[in-house]
């Protein structure tokens, strides 16, 4: 193969200018068609997105323009009081184990005996660390054991006005304060505290004041099975009871007693029974 013939196989064949500007036009035609249906899916994309976007938008309109289920007033206190009480409860364990774990914290942090020690002023100097960083958490836990008895006392008083809420709705029972609140009645601290977290808590109380022998028999309980119980009988004052078919025989009809008028001959009638006979006496 000599070198004409290879450099003929290694050149690109030439076109003519003509036939260029050709290809040229059509590349450019072909790019702009391309770019032309990139821009109808581009444009039919958006609209498929606004029309998925749509039905959310108008399912979120839909949303906010729906009423909330409705509720009594005193359901919305019931709930209200609730929500209130276990938001109170939840910050008061939570500084609960805030203290509980500043505790430990500090129980950790307890001296060493130098002599004990490998490295005698290592020991030393890091008992100086701890007794500043004891110092520290001491402070802490103190003001966490503060706040704790705050929302404790809230807790309490939060309590105690629901009570007198409920307590104020049970109109229904008119010798409450006679019955519940008689200092004879054997009322134990864990009883008074289960019994006032129960929505039916004043129904409860005074059908333990007026069955005193059910209510010793609480006093046996764990706090476990007192809420089970208490549950019960919160449960059996809730329901109202069914009303019982009577098994009485049906009575038999009473006669009523008749009067028959004689009858009424319009040809031998006076004037007076004929006026009777009309209605006009």
């Amino acid at each position: 193969m000599n070198a004409e013939n290879t450099e003929g196989e290694l050149a690109a064949p030439v076109e003519s200018d003509a036939e260029t500007a050709n290809e040229t036009t059509e590349e450019e035609s072909q790019q702009d068609q391309v770019a032309e249906e990139t821009e109808g899916e581009a444009s039919e994309g958006g609209e498929v997105a606004d029309d998925a976007a749509k039905p959310t938008e108008e399912a979120k309109a839909e949303e906010e323009d729906e009423e909330p289920e409705t509720e009594s007033k005193s359901q919305r206190k019931r709930r209200l009081r609730k929500e209130r009480a276990q938001r109170v409860q939840d910050e008061l364990e939570r500084e609960k184990r805030r203290v509980e774990a500043l505790t430990k914290r500090i129980d950790a942090l307890k001296d060493t005996d130098p002599n004990a020690s490998d490295n005698y002023d290592e020991a030393v100097a890091q008992n100086t660390v701890n007794r500043t960083i004891r110092a520290q958490t001491e402070a802490e836990r103190e003001d966490a054991a503060a706040r704790a008895l705050e929302i404790e006392e809230e807790s309490k008083k939060v309590r105690a006005d629901a009570w007198n809420e409920r307590v104020a709705e049970a109109k229904h029972i008119r010798d409450f304060s006679d019955k519940v609140y008689d200092q004879t009645v054997p009322f134990t601290d864990q009883i008074v505290s289960a019994v006032q977290d129960l929505d039916a808590g004043p129904d409860v109380a005074y059908h333990l004041a007026t069955h005193q022998e059910e209510l010793r028999r609480l006093h046996r309980l764990t706090p476990v099975q007192l809420g089970v119980e208490l549950g019960k009988i919160e449960a059996s004052i809730s329901t109202p009871k069914p009303k019982l078919k009577s098994t009485a025989p049906t009575p038999l009809n009473t006669i009523q007693e008749t009067t028959t008028e004689p009858d009424f001959n319009a040809e031998t009638a006076t004037y007076q029974e004929y006026r009777k006979r009309m209605g006009f006496d």
